[in-house]
């Protein structure tokens, strides 16, 4: 099974924006931006799937089905001009592409706002969340209130469950946030918790739900109850990425005012943290069910990506290039993204 760090945060979507912008002002207002231009190869280890000459642009979440992949991009003006908005899919045997969504509703490129589970693909689009199966028969729209950003989404025992930040001025006070659920097939949104201060990085292994706050990490259990905290923050702590699995938390983690990030893992009962990782980018991580897949700041724009066991030891180096931070699993490979192109590798490269 994968396990996915649901990943939005204030300072990657601040860096996608501008790297969006910054390749828009390049481009003209409405030309087609370029990505950066990188003197090393790009991901040399690994094949690229998709990208930019294939009409991508902009590539903000993907999904991996055994034959298919499932991805949201654009979300500009300009995007919505060369009709690079929406929702695809590229068929993983003939590499074909095909609309799913024309964006006319555009996609909120918040990380982690795109997921999947076996039947279905859920997204946000023009303040609502969005359907789609898999096979075509079922496209609807599920949630038209209490969306904000709609990031953190996570899959749980039928239902979804998403913090609502709202949104912000930007020099408006951060306030507390509800995370709200709904069944599925869509319904009125409940307030699963209320008023948690900088929720953020849900996620679940079917009894709770886990997720980050000015406390620390926290959970409560989906059939209702209190909340307990798993780690207290100390002062000045900060949490990043999250994932369950095997009965541990794994997380991205930042002492005080170090500026390194920390792979990080607890019980889902707390205890004391293990690292596992001394350096890592504060980027989103991913897992299956042997070992953690992430990315280290390797300068100038370029990221590693790296494995390492769930239960520690050393990391293997898999390959190095530019990312926006998307990462995604199949059985096999691990999937990358830049800006517009979408890489995979085989798992034990």
């Amino acid at each position: 099974m994968m396990k996915f760090a649901n990943a939005f945060n204030p300072d990657r979507f601040l860096l996608i924006s501008i790297l969006a912008a910054v390749c828009l002002t390049l481009a003209g207002c409405g030309g087609p931006a370029e990505q950066p231009k990188i003197e090393k190869d790009n991901w040399p280890n690994s094949e690229k799937v998709a990208g930019k000459s294939d009409g991508l642009s902009r590539v903000s979440g993907i999904a991996i089905f055994d034959d298919a992949i499932f991805l949201t991009m654009g979300g500009t003006i300009a995007d919505k001009m060369d009709g690079t908005n929406g929702v695809r899919r590229i068929d993983l045997k003939t590499k074909e592409i095909t609309k799913i969504d024309d964006g006319e509703k555009f996609p909120q490129t918040d990380a982690g706002a795109l997921i999947r589970d076996d039947k279905f693909i859920y997204w946000n689009a023009g303040g609502a969340m969005q359907r789609y199966a898999v096979d075509g028969s079922v496209r609807d729209e599920i949630v038209t209130s209490n969306i904000g950003l709609g990031a953190y989404k996570v899959l749980a025992n039928g239902r979804i469950y998403w913090v609502n930040h709202g949104y912000y001025a930007p020099d408006e006070t951060v306030r507390p946030s509800d995370i709200f659920s709904v069944p599925v097939e869509g319904g009125k949104p409940e307030i699963f918790v209320a008023k948690q201060l900088l929720a953020a990085n849900a996620a679940s292994d079917g009894e709770f739900l886990y997720w980050t706050s000015k406390a620390g990490i926290v959970r409560k259990p989906l059939k209702g109850g209190g909340i307990s905290i798993v780690l207290k923050a100390a002062e000045n702590d900060g949490f990043d990425h999250l994932i369950v699995s095997g009965g541990r938390l794994y997380f991205s983690h930042r002492a005080g005012d170090n500026s390194n990030w920390q792979l990080r893992s607890i019980g889902i009962e707390g205890g004391e943290p293990a690292t596992l990782v001394e350096n890592a980018a504060k980027l989103p991580f991913i897992a299956d069910d042997e070992n953690l897949y992430y990315f280290a700041n390797e300068g100038m724009g370029l990221y590693s990506l790296y494995r390492i066991s769930m239960s520690g030891g050393e990391p293997v180096k898999m390959d190095t290039g530019y990312t926006n931070g998307e990462i995604a699993l199949s059985a096999t490979h691990v999937y990358v993204v830049t800006l517009d192109d979408i890489f995979r590798i085989e798992k034990n490269k």
